[in-house]
């Protein structure tokens, strides 16, 4: 779990982001059996699509909690996906693609 003051500075870019470029970011959240290792739990699966006017954003990106491995618990998995959102929009940022 994510430290409660950087998730806070996550929260703050993600608005921050949000309100710059005018854009709408929708989260669909999924959970289904751990049919791997055969657990108790659940994986849960977070996806954030990001809608907006410019170009960049005409076929939606999305940003998949579940790319790089599972989570048990939901708001892992909706920070994990929210990360990847806020480092994308930093990297266009930086390569000027946002204009």
């Amino acid at each position: 779990m994510m430290c409660p003051k950087n998730y806070d500075n996550l929260l703050r870019e993600e608005d921050y982001f949000r309100s710059q470029y005018r854009i709408i970011i929708s989260l669909k959240l999924t959970d289904a059996p751990d049919t791997i290792h055969y657990t108790d739990l659940n994986i849960h699966t977070a996806i954030m699509s990001v809608h907006g006017s410019l170009s960049l954003f005409a076929n939606a990106p999305e940003f998949r909690s579940d790319e790089n491995g599972a989570f048990y618990r939901q708001n892992d998995a909706i920070v994990n996906a929210r990360f990847k959102l806020v480092e994308w929009f930093k990297d266009m940022e930086a390569k000027d693609l946002l204009q």
